[in-house]
């Protein structure tokens, strides 16, 4: 059931899987030009942009003020005023490319985890016990108990009712169908 609760993990859309390493409100030279305020990602703004010549947030910020009049001049409905924000927004933007998302399903980018919940689990504090996150998190564990937790809890609970009797360090525990544990028939 894990290799299938890793193999739904690796192809879901689930916002979980992904973390932002970017600061709330930052802005990169390296950033798309939709990062930039009244700019949409495919929309007209951007596509006249990148007709002057603009791919990213920096190229703004390369601009002198007589470009950014020129360019506005050259393009209907971008006002000179609004180039010249974004040239502001762009000169004031962290040099380079924004950091990159950790994401969990990734091995390359989770940490060189084969399994996202290993990632996602040890990412939430929960160390080597990661295994409490994935029995939680994965919906193909509902309803279900890990073999390791159930022996434990079957031993514990033995071991309390043969407290104070003559089997008290060593009592058996007896398996009527052990052909079930090994997937054969006896």
């Amino acid at each position: 059931m894990c290799k299938l609760a890793d193999a739904a993990a690796k192809t879901s859309n689930d916002k979980k899987w992904v973390k932002s390493n970017r600061p709330e409100g930052s802005l990169y030279r390296g950033d798309s030009l939709d990062k930039l305020p009244r700019i949409a990602k495919g929309g007209k703004t951007e596509e006249k942009l990148a007709a002057e010549g603009m791919q990213v947030v920096g190229d703004f910020a390369n601009l002198t003020e007589e470009e950014v009049a020129n360019k506005a001049n050259a393009m209907q409905g971008i006002s000179p005023h609004q180039m010249t924000l974004w040239r502001a927004l762009a000169i004031a933007a962290t040099d380079g490319n924004p950091p990159k998302d950790t994401d969990y399903r990734d091995k390359e980018s989770n940490g060189g985890y084969s399994s996202p919940y290993e990632a996602l689990g040890r990412a939430r504090g929960y160390g080597d016990n990661w295994r409490d996150f994935l029995w939680k998190e994965s919906p193909y564990h509902k309803g279900f108990m890990c073999i390791k937790k159930l022996v434990t809890h079957i031993m514990k609970e033995t071991e309390k009712m043969f407290i104070g009797t003559t089997h008290e360090k060593d009592f058996l525990l007896y398996h009527d169908a052990p052909s079930l544990c090994h997937g054969t028939i006896v």
